[in-house]
């Protein structure tokens, strides 16, 4: 199994805020693959809002 996990954050000159993540995995022949990422993010007034993505890749 190969996988790589990275992430990232943020605060805007305006107050507004992020996280993300992703996540990668695959097997080691290439069959089975997927990810996983993900972001909350804050406006300069308050709102928050996230968003969610998963994927996945199955070779046969």
């Amino acid at each position: 199994m190969d996988g790589s996990v990275s992430a990232s954050a943020g605060v805007n000159t305006d107050g507004s805020q992020h996280v993300g993540v992703d996540v990668e995995v695959s097997t080691k022949d290439g069959n089975l693959s997927g990810s996983v990422s993900g972001e909350v993010s804050r406006d300069s007034e308050g709102h928050t809002s996230a968003d969610v993505e998963v994927k996945g890749t199955w070779n046969f």
